[in-house]
């Protein structure tokens, strides 16, 4: 790769993490003047977890060591890894949930589908968002860093401002939750048409022992 392409992909780069950090700014000076402090609590302790959640379900790690390992079947492999993910992030959900049924937590099941499901995607935007940054596609990974954040924050201001009356936490989580699904079944579907559905036994062990 020649150095004018690593100042470019480093520009993209800096461009997309300046634009979610100036997002995130701003949204904390909108939300705070928008929502009681009741809702804004919830919406934080409900993006924490989420953080929290899709550490433990992404694999993302394990592409960038594979661009070393299998660089020559490493569309194979990320179909495999984002396979893996799946499995990996549905069976802590329904672990999760079981838990939360057994002992009866006091708390919206709801909101606590919704945090798995956004958890459990956005591992997997992660999850790609690696494989573009080793295949130095920095303008695919530039916009998949910029959009979401960009489509919630617009749509949650205008569900919150405009429509929703009560239980306002909900403006900025469900709209959040839904735009990332959407944003990670395209991903989903990219992937296994370009490598197909797969989920390799060598690979999945290998990720795994990252």
């Amino acid at each position: 790769m020649k150095s004018k392409d690593y100042a470019k992909t480093g520009t993209y780069y800096l461009v997309g993490n300046l634009f979610n950090k100036g997002i995130a700014f701003l949204t904390i000076i909108i939300y705070t003047r928008i929502l009681t402090a009741y809702d804004y609590g919830i919406i934080n302790t409900f993006s924490s977890w989420v953080g929290i959640l899709s550490i433990g379900m992404s694999l993302q790690n394990s592409i960038r060591v594979a661009f070393v390992d299998f660089k020559e079947k490493i569309d194979d492999f990320l179909s495999s890894i984002i396979s893996l993910t799946l499995i990996v992030g549905m069976f802590l959900s329904v672990l999760i949930l079981s838990v939360c049924v057994f002992i009866r937590i006091n708390t919206n099941i709801g909101i606590v589908i919704l945090c798995l499901a956004q958890s459990l995607f956005t591992a997997i935007i992660e999850d790609y968002s690696m494989y573009l940054m080793m295949k130095y596609r920095y303008k695919l990974r530039t916009l998949i860093l910029i959009l979401p954040n960009f489509l919630s924050t617009v749509v949650s201001v205008i569900l919150i401002v405009f429509i929703m009356k009560n239980n306002l936490y909900l403006g900025k989580i469900v709209p959040t939750a839904l735009i990332t699904v959407i944003i990670a079944l395209f991903i989903i579907i990219g992937v296994y048409r370009n490598g197909g559905v797969r989920l390799n036994k060598e690979y999945c062990k290998y990720a795994l022992a990252i």
